[in-house]
């Protein structure tokens, strides 16, 4: 095991080193100046040229990414190019709301696409089996944006059951800050009305960035165990009499969960970058929306931060991943 822990911490870094040099190169190969952008069409030469050797875009590219290297791993992404305000403090406020909103995705997504994948399995080519499969296809082929538009139109306007955008209704005060993580200071600090309040808000964004990862997390546990069916050990268990739930459940099911689990962290990658489409629709303030607004006003230093940020975050995610895969089955992590 600590050999196998070895090399998924070595690919893990080559993985975030490569990201950090591709992001880099693309940032300055671009051809919008963003000093210039910045400070505005009307800003003179020196006033660009001083920007420029504030932010050290005046020396030598190789010189440049050393440079931010040696800052980001101290925590310091530089100073957004609007504002002038630290990218790590400004992503620190708002990636607690974006966790909170992949988190609610993931935890819809797998406890219905799980069930759903079962459902479709245990009776193959029935008309339940087919609606799955439709609904598998469907998960991966609408847009989030337009699906995101289509509930807010009849569950927030028409219908009024739920709340048509925000972290919490307008006027209201988030609970005291201590995690960041809106759910967690509610519960700590006894504000249940706060609570309350901030999950009724969740439900749509959460229902809409969970569509896709449903969708492939049913698709996956139903081929999962309908290859697992064909085992010889399932033919035994039913040939012993065993019920259909109890194979199922003890020995289908039991013995499927790697796929589901390897589907299931790539989906936090996916749900990360989601998450911008669908925080941009709900307003809901998360590292998402905050990355769309440095994108809009080319704010280098912010877009380079939000990508890195989340770029690691998918890479120990997967790590992690690898691990939970090699701690199951030992054969991984002898192979």
């Amino acid at each position: 095991m600590p050999a196998y822990l070895a090399r998924r911490i070595t690919r893990l870094i080559f993985s975030l080193f490569g990201l950090s040099v591709l992001l880099f190169a693309l940032t300055r190969l671009t051809p919008v100046d963003p000093v210039r952008f910045a400070l505005g069409p009307q800003a003179t030469a020196a006033q660009v040229q001083a920007m420029r050797h504030q932010y050290g875009l005046d020396r030598p590219l190789p010189i440049q990414y050393l440079d931010y290297m040696s800052h980001a791993l101290r925590g310091n992404l530089g100073l957004s190019l609007q504002g002038q305000r630290s990218v790590a403090a400004d992503i620190g406020n708002y990636l607690p709301n974006t966790i909170e909103l992949v988190i609610g995705a993931l935890v819809v997504g797998v406890l219905l696409g799980v069930p759903l994948g079962v459902l479709a399995a245990s009776w193959p080519n029935s008309l339940l089996d087919s609606a799955v499969q439709v609904v598998s296809t469907l998960g991966v082929a609408v847009p989030s944006f337009w699906l995101a538009v289509e509930l807010q139109v009849v569950f927030a306007v028409d219908l009024g059951w739920l709340p048509l955008s925000g972290i919490i209704d307008h006027g209201s005060m988030l609970p005291r800050p201590i995690t960041h993580l809106v759910p967690i200071d509610a519960l700590i600090t006894g504000d249940w009305s706060g609570l309350v309040n901030n999950l009724y808000h969740l439900i749509l964004p959460a229902v809409v960035l969970a569509f896709q990862p449903l969708a492939m997390v049913s698709a996956m546990t139903r081929v999962s165990m309908l290859e697992v069916r064909q085992q010889e050990y399932v033919k035994v268990a039913r040939a012993k009499g065993l019920s259909r739930r109890r194979v199922i459940i003890r020995h289908v099911l039991r013995n499927s969960w790697l796929p589901i689990i390897n589907i299931a962290g790539l989906n936090v990658g996916w749900l990360l970058g989601g998450s911008f489409l669908v925080e941009t629709v709900f307003g809901w303030s998360g590292i998402g929306y905050y990355g769309i607004n440095a994108t809009l006003s080319f704010d280098f230093p912010a877009i380079i931060g939000v990508t890195l940020v989340i770029g690691v975050i998918f890479a120990i995610v997967n790590a992690l991943t690898d691990v939970l895969y090699g701690l199951i089955d030992p054969r991984v992590r002898h192979a």
